[in-house]
């Protein structure tokens, strides 16, 4: 796993929430990097992605999809992208 890449985009949420409420972007960010640390032990558990090679892991609590690529055979798990989707309102 790109440990980088998921530090960075957790930060990058963190920051964006704080402006307005610093405790929301705590929990933003802890479950954005506890989600990308599952994947470690579940890599399989997010659906095939828009992009050949991907998975995406969609995020029920928060409107966010961590995409990530998962190579079986050499046991190779990278998270380059964390995206936020708008939420549509029924």
């Amino acid at each position: 796993m790109n440990g980088l890449s998921v530090l960075k985009s957790g930060l990058m949420q963190y920051h964006y929430i704080a402006l307005e409420n610093t405790v929301a972007a705590q929990k933003v960010a802890l479950h954005l990097l506890e989600s990308a640390i599952s994947l470690v032990d579940f890599p399989e558990v997010g659906h095939a992605g828009k992009r050949e090679g991907t998975r995406e892991l969609v995020l029920s609590r928060y409107p966010y999809t961590l995409i990530y690529k998962f190579r079986a055979q050499q046991g190779l798990l990278s998270l380059p992208w964390c995206i936020k989707a708008k939420r549509i309102k029924p």
